[in-house]
């Protein structure tokens, strides 16, 4: 947010249910969250804000690119890092890094999941909002990302319909590339925040 300020933009922080601030204990990895994403850009418009930009991250990537894809939201751009585009390949993924076997287990914990929170899990890809996106996109992800793999990224940006760049930190994970290659960082969403 800091990087943006000095920038001179505004910032409207969100933190979904259940995370960070907010209250709660549950997530929906991005599903219900497109709901939440949907109030602050129409927070941000109300309060006469006409050129609105997201940025998210992770979980945060699935519900900004949902929102877009649901509800027509059409900002001036989108910056997503370390996006998932299927919530099974992911779960596979966690239980890959925990060398545990994924299957059935990945199986089993989507549908666990999936009856939990009121959706299935198993048709819970964000590459499939893709193309609906036509908005400008900066996908920024990390070559040592761990937890999404970079697969999933192309996979993601491949279904962009618009004006898109894709970005890959080789050294970075699953985390913060503003910490890991500030420099790169700045450069690569600024320049595409003033290119469009």
């Amino acid at each position: 947010a800091q990087e943006f300020l000095n920038r001179g933009y505004s910032v409207m922080l969100v933190d979904f249910y259940g995370s960070g601030g907010s209250r709660g204990n549950s997530t929906s990895v991005g599903y219900y969250e497109a709901e939440d994403v949907k109030a602050a850009y129409d927070k941000a418009k109300e309060l006469g804000y006409k050129d609105i930009s997201i940025f998210a991250v992770s979980m945060g990537s699935a519900a900004a690119m949902r929102a877009i894809s649901l509800y027509g939201l059409a900002p001036d751009v989108l910056i997503i890092e370390s996006p998932f585009a299927g919530l099974l390949d992911t779960v596979r993924r966690r239980f890959d890094l925990l060398k545990a076997p994924s299957w059935p287990f990945a199986e089993i914990f989507v549908f666990w999941g999936s009856v939990i929170e009121g959706y299935n899990g198993f048709t819970y890809n964000p590459a499939s909002y893709a193309i609906n996106i036509k908005t400008p996109v900066l996908l920024l992800h990390g070559g040592r990302d761990k937890r999404v793999s970079v697969a999933q990224a192309q996979k993601i940006f491949d279904g962009l319909q618009g004006v898109k760049k894709m970005a890959v930190f080789p050294e970075a994970g699953h985390l913060s590339y503003l910490k890991e290659e500030p420099v790169t960082w700045k450069k690569e969403v600024f320049d595409f925040m003033g290119n469009n």
